[in-house]
């Protein structure tokens, strides 16, 4: 284990490469392989084919990522964690699958002993995994979302209650002026609008603005010093 700056965690192995870190928020990067079963005489190639099984040269599909959304969501929820997303994308000969990871509710973020845990679950889920959705050589990456990312669903807005965000508002009916941007401390939101506190600038008091979310272009968190 290494840890690394602003508090990002990778997981390697020596043999299989230097490691790799990304600001998506703390990430354990595993590269893997089918490296198969040790025994007291050696190394038993799993599942009887080679272990340097190339991938076609295809760009990864939706239906692969459905799948591996399929295998892994349970794993991630018994770890009492939210998978967000999974990303599948080719680095080279292989394939890089970053798992994203979140928690279900409240404003707390993912530990980093709970990251690694259930990167070691959804690496043994993928390896042990038949039919092999990842037959050849692949990394794989377990991230948090970090302190700075978008905000796409309801349960994201509701975890960034109390940080600050910054909204692209739309001109859309029932708004007075737009486009625009606002960058504020998120206070409260649901399904139909949420509520603002914006800092007052140049002299002038802050306000609290009441937004519409159908008004909303874009949204995400923010760190402000």
């Amino acid at each position: 284990m290494v840890v690394r700056e602003e508090g990002i965690w990778i997981f390697f192995h020596k043999s299989h490469g230097s490691p790799r870190a990304t600001r998506e928020g703390e990430t354990i990067v595993k590269p893997q392989r089918r490296k198969g079963v040790k025994t007291n005489s050696g190394v038993k190639p799993a599942r009887n084919r080679p272990t340097t099984q190339p991938r076609p040269s295809r760009l990864p599909s939706e239906d692969l990522v459905a799948e591996l959304r399929e295998l892994l969501e349970p794993v991630v929820k018994q770890a009492d964690l939210y998978l967000e997303k999974i990303q599948v994308k080719r680095a080279g000969a292989k394939l890089r699958v970053e798992v994203y990871v979140d928690l279900p509710a409240g404003t707390d973020s993912v530990g980093s002993k709970q990251l690694e845990e259930v990167s070691r679950q959804i690496s043994a889920t993928l390896d042990g995994a038949e039919p092999d959705p990842l037959p050849g050589a692949y990394d794989l990456e377990v991230s948090s979302l970090g302190a700075e990312h978008e905000l796409t669903s309801l349960r994201l807005f509701e975890r960034a209650v109390g940080k600050d965000v910054e909204l692209r508002v739309g001109a859309t009916q029932g708004e007075p002026v737009g486009p625009r941007t606002l960058i504020g401390k998120l206070e409260d939101v649901d399904p139909e609008e949420l509520r603002l506190a914006v800092p007052g600038v140049k002299g002038r008091p802050g306000q609290t603005e009441i937004i519409a979310m159908k008004a909303l272009e874009s949204a995400r968190t923010v760190v402000i010093f």
